[in-house]
């Protein structure tokens, strides 16, 4: 009351309300009352009131912003909600002299566009984010397929994708691309995200089915034992084969440390150990120990598991054994190529006379015992250039050459070539995906034939595989004779994989089928863990000891596909990242 006094100013009661019609006499006047414009700011510090806005507030040419505050249609200016007095409101409105005489459906005509524009804006912004994040997915799986470091997104993906959309569009869309995240932590996190969509799919289709495993492990360039495990199972009518997990071993590398992590991940992700049918492993002791082994501690845990050798490291155990007289033609071999490759000058020298010669190769590939097509090759290639290699070692007044002098010593060599060619045709027909303990048998009876007519043959009785198909009972042994008189089930033997035609059979033969499949799912070779280590190496250089590569490798070496905007969709149903 005494500020009324003070000021001068009327009191409320006596005041009549005013309109956009009113003189500019009545509007200065209004203008410098004090009484609306003091009062209400109070009541708003104080927290008791929150002012709404009033359709009459349209006339003065303001419109209900998205959070309840007066947006002026005119300078689009958003006023705070105290301002949310007909005087206040006026007194923006003055501001706007050539808008006074304007009638409210111009008003309204403008709010309407105004907020039009608003909407227009956020969906925009809405739609340049879910793009935007769907473009750091794409990226981050690219990068992770391609097991390059995650900073190469930022520091060189980014910067170039701006530059050439710049040369090649416009700024505003180089602008949109600057603001893709793609920062060393996201990209992680991105590859994170789609790894565990990767194994939580792989997950939902083994918890219900049978399937086999192929187990092996190495140590990586930061001395980590690496574990690496591959699953084979049926699903949709197909056999795939991915990885199951890669992980550091925590401490040794013994059977029941492997055999732990195994149970460990089976019981956190709901996995039955009775649809485990086969483990295939290498030779170690680890794996096979009848003891302590992993397949022996898996045997426990599920009874009707099975186990088999892979084919490829039984092929590399039975072609060492040689007789001593060929074993001295390998070594000594082994010693020419060594005494050309391990010296940088007799290379370059060796370059240029195969060059200058026009022979097919020039260098020699160097032995390495552990690798399984290095004799073949390595023997082939000196045999090729042995005119060459010959050359060089009798400038260097080397002992060696009466090796190459001898004929008797290359007719050996020539012999050795040959066999271990052919042992590396056969190594190299049952590697590969989707391969089963058959295709291996066939080549395998192939080879022995193929040795038998080569005239020497070599003592393969370790090779054979033990595992035969189950006895059929009647009524299965009659759908097999209705199968082998149908001839629509002839041609689609004929013209599908041996896997693909058992798993696509109907309800009618699901007897037959059942048993096929638990004959195909088994691994005849380790092939997956060997080549997934390769690519892990690859991934995990010296430059990248520290990289923890189990979601990189997860999509590399998968055949599912993350569901990419299934992914971006949970991302913006939660906070921005």
């Amino acid at each position: 009351m005494e500020r009324w006094f003070k000021t001068g100013s009327i009191r409320p009661e006596n005041r009549k309300p005013t309109t956009v019609d009113q003189s500019k006499e009545d509007i200065n006047c209004c203008s410098k009352n004090v009484l609306e414009s003091t009062i209400p700011d109070v009541e708003n510090l104080k927290g008791n009131k929150k002012r709404k806005y009033d359709d009459s507030y349209l006339d003065m040419g303001f419109t209900e912003f998205s959070d309840g505050r007066p947006q002026c249609v005119i300078c689009n200016k958003v006023l705070p909600n105290s301002s949310m007095f007909p005087a206040k409101l006026r007194r923006h409105f003055e501001t706007h002299p050539d808008f006074t005489n304007k009638t409210a459906d111009y008003f309204k005509r403008k709010s309407d566009e105004l907020h039009a524009t608003q909407k227009t804006f956020i969906s925009h912004v809405k739609t340049h984010s879910e793009k935007s994040l769907k473009a750091s997915y794409l990226v981050s799986h690219e990068l992770a397929l391609a097991g390059k470091p995650h900073t190469l997104a930022e520091t060189l993906i980014k910067p170039l994708l701006v530059k050439v959309v710049k040369c090649m569009a416009d700024e505003k869309t180089a602008t949109m691309i600057s603001n893709i995240p793609l920062s060393n932590n996201t990209v992680r996190s991105r590859i994170q995200d789609l790894s565990h969509e990767v194994k939580d799919t792989i997950i939902s289709r083994i918890g219900q089915t049978k399937f086999s495993l192929q187990l092996d492990e190495s140590t990586d360039v930061a001395g980590l034992a690496v574990m690496m495990t591959f699953v084979r199972y049926e699903f949709s009518g197909i056999f795939h084969e991915d990885i199951l997990f890669c992980k550091p071993l925590p401490s040794s590398t013994s059977g029941s440390e492997i055999f732990s992590m195994l149970d460990a991940f089976f019981i956190e992700n709901s996995i039955p150990w009775n649809n485990c049918i086969d483990v295939c492993t290498d030779g170690a002791k680890a794996m096979v120990g009848n003891v302590a082994g992993v397949v022996a501690r898996i045997k426990k845990v599920s009874p009707n598991c099975t186990s088999s050798h892979c084919v490829l490291h039984r092929h590399s155990l039975a072609t060492k054994k040689m007789p001593v007289l060929l074993k001295q033609v390998l070594d000594n071999a082994v010693k020419i190529i060594n005494h050309v490759k391990t010296r940088p000058l007799q290379c370059r020298l060796q370059k240029i006379l195969c060059e200058d010669m026009g022979a097919l190769f020039k260098s020699l590939l160097l032995h390495t015992e552990v690798r399984w097509l290095s004799r073949g090759k390595a023997l082939s290639r000196l045999l090729e250039l042995r005119t060459e290699v010959f050359s060089i070692l009798k400038d260097n007044n080397s002992l060696l050459t009466d090796y190459l002098n001898d004929q008797e010593w290359l007719c050996k060599l020539c012999y050795l070539a040959d066999i271990f060619s052919k042992m590396n045709e056969f190594s190299t027909s049952i590697q590969g995906k989707q391969k089963t303990i058959f295709d291996a048998n066939d080549k395998i009876f192939a080879l022995k034939k193929k040795i038998a007519f080569y005239i020497e043959s070599v003592d393969n009785k370790d090779l054979t595989l033990t595992s035969k198909p189950a006895a059929l009972n009647a009524a299965e042994y009659e759908v097999l004779i209705d199968m082998v008189s149908d001839s629509y089930y002839q041609t689609s033997f004929k013209s599908k994989p041996i896997s693909e035609f058992w798993a696509q059979l109907g309800k009618d033969h699901s007897i037959l089928s059942s048993k096929a499949k638990l004959l195909l799912l088994p691994f005849g070779t380790t092939y997956l863990c060997e080549t997934a280590f390769s690519r892990y190496t690859a991934t995990k250089t010296k430059y990248r000891s520290r990289l923890d590569a189990e979601d990189d490798m997860c999509l590399q070496l998968t055949s599912v596909i993350p569901d990419i905007d299934k992914l971006s969709s949970k991302k913006q149903a939660h906070c921005s990242h």
